[in-house]
């Protein structure tokens, strides 16, 4: 999914420190997703639901 190393450095930085919450969910979403999580636990650990998260994938 993540095409760069740098992908995956600028979605981290994003989830630790932009200031709008929901960049910061969907960022760490694709972390989680690119990490091979099924889309269960990427919704549980983002607090979303799995269709949400499927969505925003």
């Amino acid at each position: 999914m993540l095409q760069t190393p740098d992908h995956a450095t600028l979605l981290q930085r994003i989830s630790q420190t932009h200031p709008d919450p929901s960049l910061q969910r969907r960022a760490r979403l694709l972390l989680l997703y690119a990490e091979g999580r099924e889309t269960a636990a990427v919704a549980a650990a983002v607090g979303l639901s799995p269709s949400t998260a499927r969505r925003w994938r």
